[in-house]
């Protein structure tokens, strides 16, 4: 199991996320180029109800910016209402 925290994250986008590597720009727009990633498992863990992450991350992270470099087949787990670490843990081995 992969996780990231918020700035292994950041690290992630800033190292990938790069033109000519995710993406190419041409006369008709975008051109992605992370069409080999045949699954993505997004993991994501909060205080809060899912339907508030839910914007961010399906219509800006999933529907955007990963369909505009050519990942799909998306699968987005969250874990809501985790107050302590343990809860976060027993939740995504649950999975």
């Amino acid at each position: 199991m992969v996780v990231f925290y918020a700035c292994n994250f950041k690290g992630f986008f800033d190292k990938v996320m790069l033109k000519d590597f995710a993406y190419k720009i041409t006369e008709k727009g975008l051109q992605d180029l992370l069409t080999n990633i045949k699954k993505t498992t997004i993991i994501t863990t909060s205080s809060t109800d899912k339907k508030l992450a839910k914007r961010a991350i399906e219509n800006g992270l999933i529907n955007s910016i990963c369909s505009d470099i050519g990942i799909s087949n998306i699968v987005w787990l969250h874990c809501s209402n985790t107050k302590k670490r343990r809860n976060k843990e027993n939740y995504l081995l649950k999975k």
